[in-house]
């Protein structure tokens, strides 16, 4: 390959993958909701991850020696599948219950089978009666939307709890 078209592919690549990167970065979208909220990101998070990995794959091409082509490739893989991830992810807490779906795994939490809520700083855990876990990554939360997040669990377990 020429060298001035390598050189425009690793400069290209690098803008993209960093831009990208940074895009795919940030708060989620919060929406509340009457009757509970709803967790999602918008399309700007899977996008940049999407061009992120477009822009892994234009490094790639334009390397020289193998080592850095694989790992250039293995990064690009890695960025799609956070992409997909990022476009699949939801958390809704409504009035029937918490619900979570990844990449991977969908899983609903009645209200009434919630056993604890666990949690620090950048994550908070739902478990239900059957040990069913839905975990929550805060770490990129807003404060205030980690206390609406916080607010509604509490609400929904206490409004769900048998009185006494």
């Amino acid at each position: 390959m020429r060298t001035p078209l390598r050189i425009a592919l690793i400069v290209a690549g690098a803008i993209l993958f960093v831009v990208g990167a940074y895009q795919s970065q940030g708060p989620p979208r919060l929406t509340v909701l009457n009757t509970g909220l709803s967790v999602t990101h918008g399309l700007r998070h899977p996008a940049g991850a999407l061009m992120a990995a477009v822009g892994a794959v234009l490094l790639a091409k334009g390397a020289t020696r193998r080592g850095p082509r694989v790992f250039l490739m293995a990064l690009a893989t890695l960025s799609l599948l956070v992409s997909i991830h990022l476009a699949a992810y939801r958390v809704d807490a409504d009035h029937a219950g918490m619900a979570s779906r990844t990449l991977l795994r969908w899983i609903r939490i009645p209200w009434g089978e919630v056993t604890g809520v666990d949690g620090d700083a950048g994550l908070v855990v739902v478990t239900g009666k059957d040990q069913n876990k839905i975990r929550v990554d805060t770490t990129d939360f807003r404060p205030d939307q980690r206390a609406t997040l916080d607010r509604t669990i509490a609400r929904r377990v206490r409004e769900s709890s048998p009185t006494k």
